[in-house]
């Protein structure tokens, strides 16, 4: 019996059907197979941890252990077992003074300040040493255009402070006030003036004192600040008692320093204050073989000749005496007749 054309067309829609139903349900399949292995990657590791068993003694890759997990028969450095970073300040400490020095070295005390300072908040030991070394950074700074009065007002500070951290420390603590003391004089005239060369005459002698091995340093300092100190006194015969310390300190520091331009420089204004004319233009003349350009030196000579005419014709047995300060006309010039 054959089959019309309507049932046909049924036979046909049933397949197309049963077609669709087998593919949707081949692609379920599929869909819950794959969310099955995407729930085990998606999974969390386990919160508890298997046993680890360690295999260096390195600090940074060795796990923490209790006494009881240990099974090594080794002996144990009680380093390896020491946070790493509890050992970070002292390096670092020690680490910026290295580089401070470097810097001081190269005479970049600008940078040699912040190394120090940095050495210092880590807490460097000796704590006095630091401050010893920023003392002198800031010292030398100021002779650089930016230093200034706030500059040696530093460097003092920083010397004290040294002290009152360390009262037994010596370094050249005495040796730096000393200097910052007599530049800082310089600034000043009158009795402010004389106050800071008598400071600076202080720490002088206080180094001597405690043996400094500095002595050349110590006895120019001491000549300078005599002689400076001699320049704002009014009084004749107490200016020329501190001219003779000063010539005495300089020829002190000859005895350490036997090529220091400005110890010769310090002898001849010295000699000149005193009037002996003709020492005064040897030491010049030294200074300026050894430094044909220094100024003071060139100015001590150009002085003289203003007073007694050619210094070429100049011998041993001119004098002017040693009463200079009576004042004669034709030296107005000299400090304490003016």
């Amino acid at each position: 019996m054959s089959r019309s054309k309507d049932d046909k067309k049924e036979d046909r829609k049933l397949q197309i059907m049963l077609a669709i139903i087998g593919a949707i349900t081949t692609l379920v399949v599929a869909l819950l197979a794959n969310l099955s292995n995407l729930k085990e990657i998606l999974t969390p590791l386990p919160t508890s941890q298997p046993t680890i068993i360690a295999t260096s003694t390195s600090p940074l890759d060795t796990p923490a252990l209790t006494p009881t997990s240990l099974t090594t028969t080794q002996p144990i450095n009680p380093t390896e077992t020491t946070d790493p970073l509890s050992l970070t300040p002292t390096l670092t400490a020690n680490a910026h003074y290295d580089q401070g020095e470097l810097a001081y070295e190269d005479y970049d005390f600008e940078l040699a300040i912040t190394e120090f300072i940095q050495a210092i908040d880590q807490n460097y030991e000796p704590l006095a040493q630091a401050y010893d070394q920023l003392g002198w950074s800031y010292y030398s700074y100021y002779f650089d255009p930016e230093g200034d009065e706030n500059t040696l007002d530093m460097a003092i500070a920083s010397f004290f402070k040294a002290l009152s951290e360390d009262p037994s420390y010596i370094g050249d603590v005495q040796l730096g006030l000393g200097w910052t003391h007599f530049h800082k004089g310089k600034l000043y005239e009158g009795n402010d003036a004389q106050v800071l060369f008598e400071s600076a005459i202080g720490h002088f002698n206080t180094a001597l004192s405690q043996g400094s091995p500095y002595l050349g340093s110590i006895y120019e300092g001491l000549g300078w600040s005599y002689y400076r100190k001699a320049r704002e006194i009014a009084i004749d015969e107490e200016a020329r008692l501190l001219f003779e310390e000063s010539f005495t300190a300089f020829e002190k520091a000859l005895e350490n320093e036997k090529t220091t331009t400005s110890v010769y420089d310090g002898l001849g204004w010295s000699s000149f204050r005193l009037g002996n004319y003709f020492d005064a233009i040897k030491y010049f003349n030294i200074a300026l073989e050894i430094d044909q350009d220094y100024i003071t030196s060139q100015d001590g000579l150009a002085r003289i000749e203003n007073e007694i005419g050619n210094i070429n014709t100049f011998n041993e047995d001119f004098t002017v005496g040693s009463k200079y300060w009576a004042c004669p006309d034709n030296v107005s010039w000299i400090a304490s007749c003016s």
